[in-house]
């Protein structure tokens, strides 16, 4: 693709806004194969293929630092970045302890703003709304537990948001009830980056948390009210992520087979996993399609907006040794 250099070096999943505007991240590779900076290059390629480099504002004065997510709203961009080891006023690196910041700019990579966050839980990804006020999910750093925080447009809390209420009618619980009749109660697993996923809605955020609850998708407003709508999939599959979309399209859901999500879990190595993608209800979580796509596997299928599946796949040429580059390529749902 003109404009999108290919390094072999891809930081995945790629992700896209709910225009369909699908950003891609690479790492800059040194003449000895070796990344010349932790945080990628910033691409977007819009739906006609047309592609442009970003910047965001990172923080300086660490010795290391860490793109920990990325997200692209329906007008803003934010980063969540890690930093450890702050450098002290002889250039030496100091103890191992960090901070967390969001690097947030306008679609274009424009108006760039870097938010030190002070919040009391480890951020592991962050989202923005329309109205500039952001999404931080994290885990609470003695129980493990997940943590969710409503931020204005400077970083400052509004609120904490409880998604695993312990009983109905608790506040900022007003989420939908499963197929049980239950509420769902807080998980006793530990949260990582891998289990969560964010994804435009519009001007909302969807949320999924993949190996906490593989059945539901949680749908954020700006003002951080929230609804659980549990999808209706086949047995053995179970949620693993969402593509990005208009805000008045059907939902596309990235599914895994139960006996891929077990491997999983167990030893943290899939080969192969039996993924799919399936058209859902925004209102009611029922499922209406399983869409098969060809040429990219399902999880490289970055975008379901405007009616479109569209991907952004490193291509293998049948015997080759190398890859050759992207393919992009869309097709109606």
């Amino acid at each position: 693709m003109a404009g999108l250099p290919f390094t072999g070096a891809v930081a995945s999943p790629f992700t896209c806004s709910s225009s369909g505007q699908v950003y891609v991240g690479e790492y800059a590779v040194g003449t000895e194969g070796r990344f010349v900076s932790t945080i990628p290059d910033l691409y977007r390629v819009s739906p006609l293929g047309q592609v442009k480099h970003l910047t965001m504002p990172m923080p300086t004065g660490y010795a290391s630092i860490d793109r920990l997510s990325f997200f692209s709203g329906e007008n803003a961009l934010v980063a969540l970045i890690g930093a450890s080891q702050p450098i002290d006023e002889n250039g030496k690196s100091g103890p191992l302890g960090g901070a967390s910041f969001l690097s947030a700019t306008d679609a274009d990579g424009d108006h760039a703003r870097l938010i030190r966050l002070n919040l009391d839980f480890d951020p592991v990804q962050a989202a923005v709304f329309a109205t500039d006020e952001f999404l931080v999910v994290g885990t609470a750093p003695a129980t493990f537990e997940p943590s969710i925080a409503l931020l204005d447009r400077n970083g400052q809390l509004i609120r904490y948001v409880d998604i695993f209420p312990q009983k109905a009618g608790d506040d900022g619980a007003n989420a939908k009830q499963d197929t049980a009749g239950a509420q769902v109660r807080k998980p006793a697993s530990v949260l990582t980056g891998s289990m969560v996923r964010l994804a435009p809605w519009g001007s909302d955020i969807l949320l999924v948390l993949p190996g906490i609850d593989g059945s539901a998708v949680y749908h954020f407003r700006a003002s951080g009210q929230f609804e659980r709508i549990p999808i209706q999939l086949p047995s053995d599959q179970s949620v693993l992520g969402i593509l990005g979309s208009g805000g008045r399209e059907n939902w596309v859901i990235l599914t895994r087979s139960s006996a891929s999500m077990t491997k999983f879990s167990q030893s943290r190595v899939v080969e192969n996993p039996e993924d799919s993608l399936y058209e859902v209800s925004s209102h009611s979580g029922e499922t209406l399609n399983r869409l098969l796509v060809h040429g990219p596997r399902p999880g490289e299928v970055a975008c379901a907006a405007d009616g479109k599946l569209t991907a952004l796949w490193v291509w293998w040429p049948d015997g080759a040794k190398a890859p050759d580059g992207f393919v992009f390529a869309s097709v109606l749902r």
